[in-house]
């Protein structure tokens, strides 16, 4: 944000791009920070960013257009904030978990593994993975998709679903106590998953005899007591990380190609070059690491672009009737400066949300399209 806020010529009067942040990852407390923020006699904003993962994003992008707020996320992966119908000012710069199941499915067939069990928490994130898997397999055995070299009548496969609440381990021991499986694939958050790694690690469920997937945007070090913050007495942080050194994660990938590496993006600055500022800074105890840091700038690049394009577009007294805003001509309200908006303009609010679909810059991390699909990144 501060790099964006120094590298962006904000047209006209607007005020820089600044971050509230949830305390908790929960559907209570995204909902608590955004009516905060928005209740009568404060500052109106002009857009949400966030609000991490798709549990804390899903109810406020589900409102925002109520307030006509645009609404941009980098972390949320959960493939029915797609739905245009529900989620209407909502766009999102990191891939839907639609391309999970494939994924998974690819790592079959690479190595010829004819069975797994998914252990499952419940919430729709997983469960949207789990439920494209099971739909992927029956397509396969029903013959409306193929995969080259794959036997699509042998896949075997169950699954565990415990609660947020509930016991991750029991839900992985009902699983282990079939001896039917060798493949195991972590569906959940990263708190369970380090519970679930610590009892296979008890029964010797590790390689070569057995197979661990799971997802490679879990925290840094997630399997450590530090970042769970949690203490387990059956296990160490070495021997987890032993445990670790032997499983497969799977990983969408935001970096550019190696050549792209420096080149200079559209915000005057390198792939390289960033990364260096990024550890840098995690020198700085009020910084944590995260494995969408990289993505995380394009996104706020990106609604810097938006409010810009917007600021341009009142600077040049563009009219309702100009056939660039034909999709918000009807709505009350006009474009006004930034800082004067309010949540009863909801001609700039879709003006804003149109702008966004304009918006595609060669990034820090990949080409960067905000689309009526939401957004896609190549």
């Amino acid at each position: 944000v501060q790099t964006i806020n120094i590298r962006t010529q904000c047209r006209g009067d607007c005020a820089p791009l600044k971050v509230a942040i949830p305390p908790q990852c929960t559907r209570t407390d995204s909902l608590d920070v955004f009516f905060k923020d928005t209740q009568l006699g404060a500052v109106p904003k002009i857009a949400v960013v966030g609000c991490g993962c798709s549990t804390a994003t899903e109810p406020v992008a589900e409102i925002s257009h109520y307030w006509n707020i645009t609404h941009i996320s980098f972390a949320s992966a959960l493939s029915s904030l797609s739905d245009r119908s529900r989620f209407r000012y909502y766009f999102r710069t990191t891939p839907s978990f639609a391309n999970y199941a494939p994924a998974i499915l690819g790592v079959l067939n690479n190595f010829n593994w004819k069975q797994l069990a998914f252990i499952t928490q419940n919430q729709n994130l997983f469960l949207q993975i789990l439920s494209d898997f099971e739909e992927l397999k029956q397509n396969l055995v029903d013959g409306k998709t193929e995969v080259c070299c794959f036997d699509n009548h042998d896949i075997e496969m169950d699954s565990s679903i415990f609660e947020d609440n509930g016991d991750p381990v029991a839900a992985a021991i009902k699983i282990f106590d079939q001896g039917r499986f060798h493949l195991f694939v972590l569906n959940c958050y990263s708190k369970h998953a380090r519970k679930i790694v610590c009892e296979a690690l008890k029964r010797n469920f590790v390689y070569p005899h057995y197979g661990w997937i799971m997802f490679g945007w879990y925290p840094d070090k997630w399997w450590t007591e530090e970042v769970a913050g949690e203490h387990i007495d059956e296990c160490s942080d070495e021997e987890l990380e032993t445990f670790m050194k032997r499983s497969r994660s799977l990983i969408i990938d935001f970096l550019p190609e190696p050549d792209d590496y420096y080149q200079t993006a559209d915000a005057g600055i390198s792939t390289d070059q960033f990364i260096k500022n990024y550890t840098q800074n995690l020198r700085d105890s009020e910084y944590i690491i995260s494995t969408v840091y990289i993505i995380a700038f394009d996104t706020i690049w990106s609604l810097a672009l938006m409010l810009n394009k917007t600021e341009e577009m009142r600077m040049s007294n563009v009219s309702k009737e100009n056939s660039q805003l034909m999709n918000c001509s009807h709505l009350d309200g006009e474009l006004v400066p930034l800082n004067e908006f309010n949540y009863s303009n909801a001609f700039m609010g879709c003006v804003m949300k149109e702008n966004f679909h304009k918006v595609n810059f060669t990034g820090v991390s990949v080409y960067t399209l905000l689309d009526q699909h939401t957004v896609s990144n190549s």
